[in-house]
């Protein structure tokens, strides 16, 4: 049977719409139809990483979709009276998104001991890890500035919001001007043209600068022993 489109965009925009604790459920899920799915045919090991993958990149449908379809005053304003579990939330899929890397890292290591066509299956799932993980952190980590930039504090007032980041021209960023911010800290390990101004948001942007660079040399570090697995 056909849906109507105005049924499919209403379904898309509750999905954009929906908050930090709903998305992660939404996550959590698909993570574990993958591990159902692939545990019968694959080492546990491999299923994990399957799962992982599979969390991950539900993970950042759901994020990008609210972050392109919906306005973060609003929204943002709307979660902070319903959601005080989101720094909790976003730290622990940053280090969730750790053990993704240290997984992709223990699959590339069993593909030393292996021929043909499940070198490349490995490596293609531990790449796969690595750039869903790399993604994730610096998604999360965009929506929080968002979170922070609009409700700095418990109780703040519409007065208060915009504290902690000036961006050029643009009094009220949107979610891709806090992802251009956070994505330029995980590729550089620091600001460009957005000032901070305030001491908490330094605070946020030095444990960012410190995952990036600590995220990167892991990267470094299995490409390196991708170019020794595949040679």
């Amino acid at each position: 049977m056909h849906t109507p489109p105005f049924i499919r965009a209403n379904r898309l925009k509750r999905l954009a719409e929906a908050e930090a604790h709903h998305r992660l459920a939404i996550a959590l899920a698909v993570g574990l139809a993958a591990l159902g799915l692939s545990l019968p045919f694959l080492k546990l090991s491999v299923s994990l990483i399957v799962t992982w993958d599979a969390f991950a990149i539900s993970s950042l449908v759901l994020a990008w979709l609210g972050m392109l379809l919906t306005d973060p005053q609003a929204r943002v304003r709307e979660a902070h009276l319903q959601d005080s579990s989101r720094t909790a939330i976003c730290f622990c899929v940053v280090l969730a998104s750790l053990a993704g890397l240290l997984g992709a890292g223990v699959l590339l290591g069993a593909a030393k001991d292996l021929q043909g066509g499940e070198v490349l299956r490995h490596v293609a799932l531990a790449s796969l890890t690595i750039v869903s993980s790399w993604c994730l952190v610096h998604t999360m980590l965009a929506l929080h500035y968002t979170h922070v930039f609009y409700c700095p504090c418990e109780g703040s007032s519409p007065d208060d919001a915009g504290v902690g980041l000036q961006f050029p021209e643009e009094e009220y960023p949107d979610y891709l001007d806090f992802a251009y911010f956070s994505f330029v800290i995980g590729m550089t390990f620091q600001v460009s043209d957005v000032q901070v101004t305030s001491r908490g948001m330094r605070r946020i942007v030095l444990l960012h600068g410190l995952l990036s660079f600590a995220f990167n040399t892991i990267i470094l570090a299995f490409s390196i022993n991708l170019a020794a697995t595949l040679l």
